[in-house]
């Protein structure tokens, strides 16, 4: 530990003590069919959403088979943001 103080207070969690995620109407990983497992077909994608500093966030989308990549910036992280 450092004894001096921090510029910046420090949030302490422990480990597992984060929010919980809630995804509405979202399909879980392990129900998903074996076809996207497998990779076989474009049009399967992943999506990310990443904050950085001072309230900045990008998209980022993923098809599983190409890895062909997009990435958005955002205005917000809330869904109204997100889904334009």
């Amino acid at each position: 530990r450092r004894s001096h103080s921090l510029r910046h207070g420090r949030r302490h969690t422990r480990k597992g003590e984060r929010g919980t995620i809630n995804i509405v109407n979202g399909t879980p990983i392990h129900e998903r069919s074996r076809n996207i497992d497998n990779r076989r077909s474009l049009g399967h994608w992943e999506g990310d959403l990443v904050s950085g500093t001072k309230n900045s966030h990008i998209a980022t989308l993923v098809d599983r088979k190409s890895r062909y990549t997009i990435i958005l910036r955002l205005r917000g992280k809330d869904s109204v943001s997100v889904n334009q």
